[in-house]
C-alpha cells in the first residue's frame, strides 16, 4: 500500500471497564451509527464511549459514486477501472457491486472506500465462482462508513496487506496469505462490527479448515472500541501482532504462538491460547466470560514448556466468570495435543476469580502461574499440582485472597498471620493470604517484562 495514503489509528486512552459501553450486548444499530464520520472532516463527531483523542479521519475522495446518476459514475465497478493507486472511491446510499479485478480477481491497486453510513452503503464483493477466492495479493482496500460483504455466501479474501476498516461492518470471510500454519495480513480497525460468517467447507474448493471455524484468521489485529461477532484467530509472529482496546467479543479470540502486544478494557467471550511458553501478551483490566464449554480461558501446548524458556501471557487487573481450562478441552483428539501444559501464565496479578457460576470447586486446576499476586478468589479455590509456582510477592509480603480461606489478622496489617497451604500436588503455600477481598485495597507490584520477553 502507498505511504502517502495509509493514516494510523490513534488509539484512545484506556479508561477502565466502564468505558466499553460503546461494544456492549446492549448497543443498537442505532446507537452505533453515531460514530459513523461523514465527509466533514472539520465537524466534531460524538462517538459512543467518548474517547480522549477523535479516530481516524475520514479520506477526502476523488471520484463520487452514485446510483442515481448524481456522481461521477453509477457503477462501483466503473470508478475502480479507472482509480489510481491510492485513490479514494466515495459510496453514496445504496448497494454496490465489485470484482475488484476482472479475471483472476486479484486487487491490482489500493484503494479507499468511503460510504454514507454503515447502514446506507453496502459493498459487495465478487468472487470468481470456481474456488470462491478473492485474492488480495500486496495490495489491499481500506473502508469507511459502509458495510462490506462477499457476494455469494462462500467467497472469502486472501490478504497479504494491511488494511483499515473503522465505523464499518465486515462481514466477509478473511484469511491472512502465508502457509498453513501461520497467517500474514493485519487489520487495523476503528468503531467497527464484524459479523462475516463461517465458510461451509464441504461445497468450497481451494480453502483451509480454518475459515470453516474462525472466519477471520490473520497475522496481526489493531482494535479500539469494535465489537466481534465471530471466532478471531491471529497466527502471525511478532512482539505487537495483538493491540485491542475497548472491544467486545462474541466468541472466542484465539492467539497463537510467537505472538505479542496488549488487550486492554475489553470484553472476551472464551480466549484460546495456543503454546503458552512462547506466547506474550499482556491481558489487563478487561473481563473474561466463560465460552460455549464454560471456560474463560482454554490453553493448547504444542510443544513441553521449560522453565528456563518460558515466558508465556500475563493478566493484571481482569475479572474472571469461567474456568480456566489447561488440559486443551477437545484438541485431544486432533493430533496436535501433547498433554495439559505446566503452567497457564507467566503473571496474574490483581485479578478476581467469580466462581458464583461455576460447577465445580476450582476454577483453575492442577497448573498456575508462574506468579500469582494480589488475586481474589470468590466462592471459588484454586489447586496446583506443580511446585514452581509462587503464590506470593515476597518483597512486597503479598498474597492473594481465599474465600474459603478463613484467616486471622491480631495486627491489623490486612494480612493474614498464618499462610495458607494451596490445595494440590504442588506442595505450594501461600504465605501472605489476603485478609480483604478487594485488590485496590493493597498495594499490586507495578507492572514488570517477563524475563524472557
Amino acid at each position: 500500500m502507498t505511504t502517502h495514503r495509509r493514516r494510523f489509528l490513534r488509539l484512545c486512552g484506556v479508561a477502565g471497564i466502564s468505558a466499553i459501553a460503546g461494544c456492549s450486548d446492549s448497543s443498537t444499530d442505532d446507537e452505533m451509527s453515531t460514530s459513523d464520520q461523514s465527509l466533514n472532516t472539520t465537524q466534531e463527531q460524538s462517538t459512543p464511549t467518548q474517547t480522549a483523542e477523535p479516530g481516524p479521519e475520514v479520506p477526502e475522495p476523488r471520484f463520487i459514486v452514485a446510483a442515481d446518476g448524481s456522481g461521477d459514475y453509477e457503477l462501483l465497478q466503473e470508478a475502480y477501472d479507472v482509480a489510481q493507486d491510492g485513490d479514494v472511491i466515495q459510496v453514496k446510499d445504496g448497494k454496490y457491486d465489485v470484482t475488484l479485478n476482472t479475471g483472476d480477481l486479484d486487487l491490482n491497486k489500493s484503494v479507499d472506500f468511503v460510504g454514507s453510513s454503515r447502514e446506507a452503503s453496502t459493498i459487495t464483493v465478487e468472487g470468481d465462482g470456481s474456488d470462491n477466492e478473492i485474492s488480495i495479493g500486496g495490495n489491499a482496500f481500506d473502508v469507511w462508513n459502509l458495510t462490506i460483504e462477499p457476494a455469494n455466501s462462500n467467497d472469502f479474501l486472501y490478504v497479504d496487506d494491511e488494511y483499515q476498516v473503522n465505523y464499518s461492518n465486515y462481514n466477509i470471510s478473511t484469511r491472512g496469505w502465508a502457509n498453513f500454519d501461520r497467517a500474514s495480513g493485519k487489520v487495523s480497525a476503528y468503531q467497527s462490527i464484524f459479523d462475516a460468517q463461517p465458510i461451509d467447507i464441504n461445497s468450497t474448493s481451494n480453502t483451509t479448515t480454518d475459515l470453516a471455524e474462525t472466519p477471520l484468521t490473520i497475522g496481526a489485529l489493531e482494535a479500539t472500541d469494535c465489537t466481534f461477532n465471530i471466532p478471531i484467530n491471529i497466527t502471525g509472529p511478532g512482539t505487537s501482532n495483538v493491540m485491542i482496546e475497548e472491544s467486545t467479543f462474541h466468541d472466542y479470540l484465539e492467539i497463537n504462538r510467537d505472538t505479542g502486544g496488549r488487550i486492554s478494557n475489553s470484553t472476551l467471550q472464551g480466549l484460546r491460547v495456543e503454546n503458552t511458553q512462547a506466547v506474550r501478551v499482556t491481558v489487563s483490566e478487561s473481563e473474561l466470560l466463560p465460552d460455549a464449554n464454560g471456560n474463560s480461558m482454554t490453553f493448547f501446548e504444542t510443544g513441553a514448556a521449560s522453565t528456563a524458556t518460558y515466558a508465556g501471557p500475563q493478566f493484571r487487573f481482569c475479572t474472571f466468570r469461567g474456568m480456566i481450562d489447561g488440559y486443551g478441552g477437545d484438541e485431544a483428539s486432533t493430533g496436535s495435543y501433547d498433554g495439559p501444559v505446566d503452567r497457564v501464565a507467566s503473571r496474574i496479578e490483581g485479578c478476581t476469580f467469580d466462581g458464583s457460576s461455576l460447577d465445580g470447586d476450582y476454577i483453575i486446576d492442577g497448573y498456575g502461574a508462574n506468579h500469582f499476586t494480589g488475586n481474589v478468589f470468590l466462592e471459588t479455590d484454586i489447586r496446583i499440582d506443580n511446585s514452581d509456582v509462587s503464590m506470593y510477592d515476597e518483597q512486597a509480603a503479598l498474597g492473594n485472597y481465599y474465600s474459603s480461606f478463613d484467616v486471622t489478622d491480631d495486627n491489623g496489617d490486612n494480612i493474614s498471620d498464618l499462610p495458607r497451604s494451596i490445595p494440590g500436588d504442588g506442595e505450594v503455600t501461600d504465605q501472605y493470604p489476603l485478609v480483604e477481598p478487594d485488590p485496590s485495597d493493597y498495594s499490586i507490584p507495578e507492572e514488570t517484562e517477563p524475563e524472557h520477553w
